[in-house]
């Protein structure tokens, strides 16, 4: 998924991206797992545990701004691509969403978290950027 994001970027902008989501993405992993540890272990204050719980948004912020990043460096056809990919992985996981929660509500079905939300489109504009980039091969 990485090089298919980073098609038609400069080598330098592409080293720069991986550099930037690799920091970020061990930053949030340490965060994640620190938070989990001291709040398992410790059982700190009210206060901390909204601190770790809110800590892990930095580096996610960190991976949203190198993938902007790396969209601002690319040309309009690429960013066209991109922005197809990010709004039919919108459609589907408020689709989905929309759908999970009456399924919740009205069949029964297990209570998800909001946390999984931005995983989840993620995921979905990985997936709809191989699509729509075949559509302009």
């Amino acid at each position: 998924m990485i090089s298919c994001e980073t098609q038609g970027a400069s080598k330098t902008v592409a080293r720069r991206y991986l550099r930037d989501m690799g920091v970020a993405a061990a930053l949030y992993m340490a965060s994640v797992v620190a938070g989990a540890l001291i709040i398992g272990q410790l059982h700190p204050p009210h206060w901390v545990r909204i601190g770790l719980a809110l800590a892990p948004l930095a580096p996610v912020a960190m991976i949203l701004r190198a993938i902007l990043v790396l969209i601002n460096s690319v040309d309009e056809l690429q960013r066209r691509i991109h922005l197809e990919a990010v709004l039919i992985a919108a459609g589907l996981t408020a689709f989905g969403t929309f759908a999970w929660g009456f399924l919740e509500e009205w069949a029964g079905f297990p209570r998800l978290t909001a946390m999984w939300i931005l995983p989840a489109m993620m995921v979905l504009w990985g997936l709809t950027l191989a699509l729509v980039r075949r559509r302009y091969a």
